[in-house]
Order: C-alpha cells, then sequence, then structure tokens
C-alpha cells in the first residue's frame, strides 16, 4: 500500500496564495478552517442515509455488500472527494482522497455486524453501503485534519 499524503498547510495556502494573486482574486475569505475536513452534513446535497437496524435485530447479519460496488465515488458532481473501490472479497480494499487534505488506502471487514474499516492515515470507522451510496463515518482519528464524526457520503459514480 501507498502511503498517505498529507499537504503541509502552509504549501496549500502559498499556492492558492500565489493562484489568488495571478488571478487576481482575495483568498484572505477563505478563511483559517479551509483545510479541515467537513462533516458531510455541513456539504452541499448530504442525504443522510441510514442502514435499517431493523434487519440486525431480526437476527439477520451485515454480509459484505455485491461487486456492483467496485469503481469511482464522488461526494458531489464536482468530485472533490473520492472513494476508489478496489476490490470486494472477504475484506474490501479501497483508496479515500479528501480534496487538499489527504490520500489514504484503508481495509474494511465485517467485524460485530458493521463494515469497519481502518486507514494508513491512522483513522477508523464504518462503511455503509446503501442502495445508491456509500457512507463513511470517522469513529477514530490521530489524524490531524479529519476529526471523529466526520462524514462523507458518496452519491455520484463514474
Amino acid at each position: 500500500m501507498r502511503k498517505p499524503i498529507v499537504l503541509a498547510p502552509a504549501i496549500v495556502l502559498a499556492a492558492f496564495s500565489l493562484a489568488g494573486f495571478i488571478i487576481g482574486c482575495d483568498i484572505s475569505t477563505l478563511g483559517s478552517g479551509f483545510l479541515e475536513a467537513k462533516p458531510a452534513e455541513a456539504s452541499a446535497g448530504f442525504r443522510a442515509e441510514q442502514l435499517s437496524t431493523s434487519k440486525i435485530r431480526s437476527g439477520e447479519t451485515i454480509t459484505m455488500p455485491s461487486q456492483s460496488y467496485i469503481g469511482h465515488w464522488y461526494t458531489d458532481n464536482d468530485r472533490l472527494d473520492d472513494l476508489t473501490i478496489h476490490e470486494i472479497n472477504s475484506t474490501i480494499k479501497f483508496e479515500l482522497a479528501i480534496f487538499r487534505t489527504l490520500l489514504t488506502n484503508g481495509i474494511a471487514k465485517i467485524e460485530n455486524d458493521k463494515i469497519v474499516f481502518n486507514t494508513d492515515a491512522n483513522f477508523s470507522g464504518t462503511m455503509q453501503f446503501n442502495e445508491n451510496s456509500i457512507l463513511i463515518t470517522v469513529d477514530e482519528s490521530d489524524f490531524e485534519y479529519i476529526t471523529a464524526g466526520t462524514k462523507w457520503n458518496f452519491t455520484v459514480r463514474e
């Protein structure tokens, strides 16, 4: 697996400052939090879709999603944040790219009737495979720019 790519805030800010100077826009309106991952609830177009817990309560167990989920997924039509599902077998191998924040690889597996994942960027959580989307929720994080509770809802498919 590749190591995560983390963009240092000073480098990104310098690049945006140069770009702003060239095209004549004021980057001071971006604010200081532009590198922080935003919870999906704050993102435009977020649709909260939860897996039904009634199936779990009735004795059925979670299974791995079908092979139809393999491919590229995006949080919206701008395609800034993307999830690439590489393989679905007894584990799910994926790559997560969050705009201006990181590129990381991860592996998910079923534990305690949930699909849980770990990444090489030191955060973990759950994946929910819905009819037309994949919801990723961060449960624990040692990564500076991604906090527990952060969610991404990947609804656009390539």
